[in-house]
């Protein structure tokens, strides 16, 4: 290997110069370096194989006849480099036969020139190849950074499909648990049917919902799945600490942990940890605070992922305007039920029988309290009195109007559970919780006719079970005789 004479400056070019003749080189060296070229020499194949790879010449001008290498082993050499396959090969041979020519080319040689040649015409053609080999580059880079730009999109559009498959999915989730929910009116119901929803698509083993019976009254498990619903059953929160008004605030889901670092929230996450609650979501409407959702952690033992966030995310939404809904109708419920009782006690204050719905009303709380009913079914019970007076003072005879307008009674919405109580014999409403409430509303009616004829307690309960029938559940007439004292009359049952 020969050294070559460093340029002053060049081009950018670099050029490999090989030949066993040192003249040659020098001569090559002189006239490249004069047209700003910087050029890299070798005096044998080998050496011109080790310059290739180290130097990376943007083109090589090669003698066909070299020692240790030939001019063509290393052409070929040269067109399997990994780094630059393509770099421009001048090969320069003595012989002017068209065989030479045409074996060069078909070893990969880009131009063939022979010897005695003008450097004039070499300059000449080297900017040629040079010129083609820049464009050929400038494309391959081009094609590069398109093919990057191209990934780059597909990673978009797989994202956005990602993205849009997770939003497709939401919708669908609030789709069908908004069609579920729609299906009532009832808040007790839409409680079952939200937390049915929720354990099915998280797969958590227990869920619940603490709700607030009255404004400002502390949120309380409402409604509650699992096997281990009772540690949930402890939790009492008010909705005025300031551990509610941050959990509402956020208005996402949330997992216990984020609250841990939360000094002044640490008796609630305490009690919150000793239920075994992980998960925690606000329902929020327009109003406000709807209900916490409180569940624990998954039954396969895996975190929650952001899908399940998202999903869950919707369907509090879906749930907090459901309640919403079954709240303000419940309030107007209250009103209407207000006129009814209103005409129900005049009716029977002119027929000689005043407060005696209001009387059975209290009758119905204070055995359902005694039998440890929940809060919603007390309230069903106290609404059913109200609801059944009024049926029969409004369909006597049960015919033309009268008929009619009980049976536009019976069809107000959200009113389906308290119709189911009354026992309309042509209303579909036959499940074993509607036929118990029944019972109670039956036996509480009959108590108060037969006390109010003067009859005592104790006898009171032997007709009762006589007239009843041995249907009767025997708890609810030992609830009735345990009651003596009847609680306050309250005639809208609330």
């Amino acid at each position: 290997m020969i050294p070559a004479k460093p340029a002053e400056s060049h081009n950018g070019h670099t050029i490999l110069v090989v030949d066993d003749d040192r003249r040659v080189v020098e001569l090559l060296n002189v006239a490249l370096s004069a047209h700003g070229y910087r050029v890299v020499a070798a005096l044998n194949g080998e050496d011109a194989v080790r310059v290739a790879v180290r130097e990376q010449p943007d083109l090589v001008v090669l003698d066909v006849r070299l020692p240790r290498k030939s001019g063509l082993e290393v052409c070929e050499i040269l067109r399997q480099d990994a780094e630059d396959p393509r770099v421009p090969i001048i090969l320069v041979s003595g012989a002017v036969d068209t065989e030479a020519r045409v074996d060069a080319l078909a070893r990969g040689a880009d131009d063939f020139l022979m010897k005695p040649f003008s450097p004039r015409e070499l300059v000449a053609r080297i900017r040629r190849l040079l010129q083609r080999s820049d464009e050929h580059r400038e494309a391959r880079r081009r094609c590069r950074e398109l093919e990057g730009e191209v990934g780059r999109l597909q990673d978009d559009v797989r994202r956005l499909n990602q993205e849009l498959g997770r939003e497709l999915g939401v919708r669908e989730v609030f789709t069908r648990l908004g069609r579920e929910l729609h299906r009532t009116l009832e808040q007790e119901p839409l409680a079952r049917t939200f937390l049915a929803a929720v354990q099915a698509r998280l797969g958590v083993s227990t869920v619940a919902l603490l709700r607030a019976e009255h404004e400002r009254d502390p949120l309380r498990s409402a409604c509650a799945r699992g096997a281990e619903t009772e540690r949930l059953g402890r939790l009492a929160l008010s909705p005025d600490d300031e551990f509610v008004q941050l959990v509402c605030g956020l208005a996402r889901p949330l997992r216990r942990a984020e609250l841990e670092r939360f000094p002044e929230l640490e008796r609630e996450v305490s009690m919150l940890a000793a239920a075994g609650v992980v998960l925690l979501a606000p329902l929020l409407s327009p109003r406000g605070l709807e209900g916490l959702l409180v569940a624990d952690e998954k039954r396969d033992g895996q975190d929650f992922t952001r899908a399940d966030f998202d999903a869950l995310s919707v369907m509090c939404e879906a749930a907090g305007w459901a309640l919403q809904n079954a709240s303000q109708l419940l309030q107007s419920h209250d009103a209407w039920l207000g006129l009814a009782a209103s005409v129900v006690e005049a009716h029977e204050s002119r027929a000689g029988r005043a407060g005696f719905t209001g009387r059975v009303a209290s009758r119905v709380g204070a055995v359902a309290d005694r039998l440890g009913l929940p809060a919603a079914e007390r309230l069903t019970l106290r609404r059913a009195a109200w609801l059944q007076a009024f049926v029969e003072l409004l369909g006597a005879g049960r015919n033309g109007r009268d008929a009619a307008a009980t049976a536009c009674v019976l069809d107000l919405p959200g009113l389906d559970g308290v119709a189911a109580v009354i026992g309309e014999p042509e209303r579909p409403h036959e499940s074993e919780r509607a036929r118990r409430l029944a019972q109670v509303l039956q036996a509480a009616r009959r108590w108060e006719a037969l006390r109010g004829e003067g009859v005592a307690a104790g006898r009171a309960r032997e007709r009762l079970g006589q007239e009843l029938g041995a249907g009767t559940d025997p708890e609810i007439l030992g609830a009735l005789l345990l009651t003596a004292v009847p609680q306050a009359e309250d005639p809208i049952g609330v």
